[in-house]
């Protein structure tokens, strides 16, 4: 059955918010503070909400919004009605786009689209941001609610500015302010940074005292070994006299020593040194 947009029976889903999200490792501390944090503000929210004080409730649910990982359906579909109920069109087309982009096939989708075009509307249907990263796939939120995941071909809004941030693992957050005009549709293009992580590399050989180079850098004589090296690859060449030259592509591992172990031979054949190995 869709559920009911009249406020006092929407508030039927405020009696237990924490259960629509996941347990949290009880090791990730920061986590666990966040969706304890995260509850309380829902639980303020909806007993001011509840109490009639509807713009006092809606700022304390924005802000557990903004601590949720993914929030949870309800949340966002109780947002919607109070922003509706507010006639703020503004925040009902944002918390229907994000609802709409965590759920599919919901029974309440068609209805809420109506919502939206509703109040888009009303300012001669919107503008259009279109949203492009480097990395694709990075998760996207407008004012902390997440709408999706790049690329995002047409987004509807209205006009006003918003705060957007991007994220996706191994690279860090993308925050950017985006104005969207009467009149104008908006792109963005951004390319994000991806973060440094670091491992080690220990290198022995058969026989020992060879020369050891990494990416044509002189690191020393076998065994050796090199700490806090940035996660990527290396060509790892080592030289002996007499013995062949040996050379292998070595990729370091984040938080983890990387153990090669090179037995030499004695063939006299010439291995040439390969191009150094490109940043992937």
């Amino acid at each position: 059955m869709f559920r009911k947009i009249l406020l006092f029976l929407v508030l039927f889903f405020f009696a237990a918010p924490a259960m629509a999200q996941e347990a949290i490792p009880e090791e990730d501390e920061q986590a666990q503070e966040a969706f304890e944090r995260a509850a309380l503000l829902k639980e303020q929210g909806y007993l001011k909400v509840q109490r009639g004080k509807l713009d006092e409730g809606l700022v304390l649910l924005e802000q557990a919004l903004a601590l949720e990982e993914r929030p949870d359906e309800e949340l966002l579909f109780n947002l919607v009605t109070i922003a509706q109920q507010l006639g703020d069109c503004r925040r009902t087309v944002l918390f229907v786009t994000g609802y709409l982009a965590l759920m599919t096939g919901d029974e309440s989708e068609e209805r809420l689209r109506q919502r939206r075009e509703r109040c888009l509307a009303r300012v001669n249907g919107g503008q259009t941001l279109q949203i492009q990263s480097t990395p694709t796939g990075a998760k996207v939120r407008l004012n902390n609610v997440l709408i999706g995941r790049t690329p995002l071909r047409s987004v509807k809004l209205i006009p006003g500015s918003y705060q957007l941030t991007a994220s996706e693992t191994d690279y860090e957050v993308y925050r950017s302010n985006v104005a969207i005009e009467t009149s104008v549709s908006a792109s963005l293009s951004f390319r994000m940074a991806r973060m440094i992580f670091h491992g080690n590399l220990t290198v022995t050989t058969d026989p020992p005292g060879a020369t050891v180079y990494l990416n044509h850098d002189n690191i020393g004589v076998s065994p050796v070994t090199r700490e806090n090296l940035e996660t990527r690859r290396y060509l790892v060449r080592i030289e002996h006299e007499n013995w062949d030259r040996w050379i292998r592509y070595v990729r370091v591992e984040r938080d983890r020593t990387v153990e090669v172990d090179a037995t030499l031979e004695r063939t006299d054949m010439v291995v040439p040194i390969p191009p150094l190995p490109t940043d992937d």
